[in-house]
Parts: structure tokens; sequence; C-alpha cells
């Protein structure tokens, strides 16, 4: 990978198929990278770590491509809930980098988005997107800020979509969910399910949106821990789409099931309306 530009902390590489990622490598010797196309963070490895983002081999890259994997930008719209195509437009379009900063902990990187002529011909409201990834020996934070650049109010839903590598999805679990109500979207069950199960266990297909849900979760494999919590986002989902949707994907492998889970920090069953000028903020950390 030949650089394209760098400064302390952070190096602009080509990525696959030569699309422009980010490197940042904090003071302590962890990694992350982040490609432009849609501000996507692909990869986090933490000081004497191995590899916490599940990245599909199958992915694409492109132009207008969704990488499949990392931690995808989900907005202004979650999923098929409104008239804008799957899961918005953020995570097709390129960001721009803009700002870099090391101190002796961590190492911290800029990317920003805006409205353009084609965003404004599919969702009509000027928007400011700014994204900063925090990165530390063992902890990784991703910050979003919208901001609403017109002169009239517009809701949106978001989330970030992330991918996390594990080994064995059949010998994970999910601590901070007990007792706490979902709705079951595989299932196509329109209506409040309690968890009943102290810690959640994926057996099978797994997607629900849990409401108002606990701002801390744990990912727990055998003896790996790994802390997900969230701050200005209501939501959480769990998503894994299991043997036979895995083999449908034309960018997946028919077994990636098996090494993947979704932990999401959304804000989806109340949509963030913005008046004008105002700004929202929200992030995900996840940390050992």
């Amino acid at each position: 990978m030949n650089p394209r530009s760098s400064s302390p902390g952070c190096t602009i590489v080509n990525g696959m198929d030569n699309a422009p990622k980010l490197v940042m490598t904090s003071p302590d010797g962890a990694t992350a990278e982040i490609y432009l196309h849609g501000a996507h963070v692909s990869s986090w490895i933490p000081v004497n770590g191995s590899e916490k983002l599940f990245l599909s081999t199958q992915s694409a890259f492109g132009s207008n491509a969704s990488i499949r994997g990392g931690i995808p930008i989900i907005f202004p719209q979650f999923s098929d809930s409104g008239p804008l195509p799957k899961h918005g437009f953020a995570r097709r379009l390129e960001w721009n980098h803009g700002l870099t900063q090391v101190s002796d902990q961590d190492v911290i990187a800029g990317l920003a988005l805006a409205d353009n002529p084609e965003t404004l011909n599919i969702w009509p409201h000027p928007f400011q997107a700014n994204l900063l990834v925090t990165l530390s020996a063992h902890s990784l934070t991703v910050k979003l800020k919208i901001k609403n650049a017109g002169d009239s109010p517009f809701s949106f839903t978001v989330a970030m979509h992330t991918y996390l590598s594990v080994n064995d999805i059949k010998k994970v679990k999910i601590n901070g969910l007990y007792k706490c109500p979902y709705i079951d979207t595989a299932l196509n069950e329109p209506h409040l399910l309690i968890q009943t199960e102290k810690s959640l266990h994926i057996n099978g297909e797994v997607d629900r949106i849990y409401p108002d849900s606990p701002s801390e979760l744990t990912l727990v494999e055998g003896d790996s821990r790994l802390k997900v919590s969230s701050e200005g986002f209501s939501d959480a989902v769990i998503w894994n789409p299991w043997v036979d949707k895995s083999a449908k994907m034309s960018d997946m492998l028919p077994t990636d099931y098996l090494h993947m889970l979704c932990i999401e920090a959304a804000a989806i069953q109340n949509p963030i309306t913005l008046n004008p000028q105002k700004n929202w903020t929200a992030s995900q950390t996840l940390s050992e």
C-alpha cells in the first residue's frame, strides 16, 4: 500500500479496488481503518489484540457500493422504512477527510459530508454531517454530528450498523438486554415482546429492535468481553442473517453468518427532528 498522503497518526492509502482509506495508528500501537467511501470504519485492532470488526471478503468497494461489514453510517433513513434507498445515502457517498489530532493517549480522525445535487434530488434538505473517530489503546469511539443547514425542520432515522467479529456465533451471548422490550423484525411481529433470557444467545436468524435500550451492552465469547456503549442513541439493533439469508447475499460467503454479529446503536422508533441551524450528536464506543 503506497501512501497517498500522511500526517502523524493517520495515513491515506489505496484500499480495496484502489478506494482511498485512512489508516489510523494510536500512540500505543492500536490501529483502525476508515474508507472515505461512506466514512466507513472497516477495521479496529486494539493493542496486542485481534481484529474486532467483521468485513466480508465478498464486499464491493466501488462507486455507489455499500461495504458489507465494519461500521456503516446509516443516514437519513434506517432500512426501508421510508421513500429513500435502503439505509439512506450516507454510506454510499464519498466523505472528505479534514481533521487529524494526536495526543499522548489517542488519535482522532474527522470526516465530513454535505448535501449535494444528488442528495437534494431524493431528500430535499441541506445538511452537514461530521464523523469523529477516536482510537486509543483499547477503545474505539465513533461520534456522528448532523446539522440542519437549511431554513426548515427535517426528520431522520440513523444508526451505526456495527458488524462485530466473532469466532463462532453459536458460542456468543449478549448481556444487558434482560427484560427489555423489543420488536422482532425477523418474525414480522409488530407488537413489543419482552426478552426473558438473561443473556441473548444466537441460535437462528435474529433481527431485533430494542427501543429505549440500555446504553451499555456486553458481547461475551468464552473469556473475551467487548463492551458496546452509546450516547445520544435511543435504540439498539441486534442482527444476524443466519443460514438462509447469508447464503442469498452476493456480498457474503454462505458461512459468514458464523463469524459476525451486528450490535447497532440507533435512533429508529422515534425519528430525530432537527430545527434549522441546530445540531444532533450521538456516539458509539467499543472497548475491551
